[in-house]
């Protein structure tokens, strides 16, 4: 059988498009493992992280005391790391307040940490003149935001079940009322609120 030049070029065309074809789908399948494999990773690694026990830090508080993040154990504790020059910050205040006046006669903790960058009287003037009642903390060596690990902006908090472990965290503006009803379940049963 006589094949004209045009028709062995469509055949040779062919079996490289076939080839080509093959090559794509073969680089399109792996490429597919290797995003599902990374999204697998990446859910894996979130949930291993939102369930990690919290780390040892010691919060220097405003009022010239030390605590550790152990000292909390046995209820659940809200760390927000915050700046006096954040305006997401700033606006959450007065909603972490009542939120505080309402849950911490059931057991809630409240520390903010300010940003190393804050000095510490400017912190001290700030809380003085907003009334805040929950615990403030400076970080001027940046060892507790350097503990928790995961801190590229303010504001971000971390929640912390009374067992220690670390159940929400995130950066950004809170939804006040989603992060109130994370903690009335993390919160004892008997005590009245």
């Amino acid at each position: 059988m006589d094949h004209s030049p045009w028709e062995c070029g469509r055949t040779y065309k062919t079996i490289l498009l076939t080839t080509a074809d093959m090559k794509y789908k073969q680089r399109l399948a792996s490429w597919s493992a290797v995003g599902t494999a990374t999204i697998a990773t990446l859910m894996l690694w979130y949930a291993v992280s939102l369930f990690e026990k919290a780390p040892k830090a010691d919060f220097h508080l405003l009022d010239g005391r030390k605590v550790s993040t152990r000292s909390f154990e046995g209820q659940p504790l809200l760390v927000i790391f915050w700046s006096t020059t954040c305006k997401v910050c700033i606006q959450e205040i007065p909603g972490l307040i009542k939120m505080y006046r309402s849950l911490h006669p059931r057991g809630l903790e409240l520390v903010a940490v300010s940003m190393a960058h804050d000095a510490p009287d400017v912190v001290q003037r700030f809380s003085k003149r907003r009334r805040i009642p929950y615990l403030m903390a400076v970080d001027v060596d940046s060892k507790v935001k350097r503990a928790f690990g995961r801190v590229p902006g303010t504001p971000t908090a971390f929640l912390i079940s009374k067992r220690g472990y670390i159940v929400d965290h995130r950066t950004g503006a809170l939804d006040l009322k989603a992060i109130e009803q994370k903690i009335i379940k993390l919160l004892p049963k008997n005590k009245a609120g």
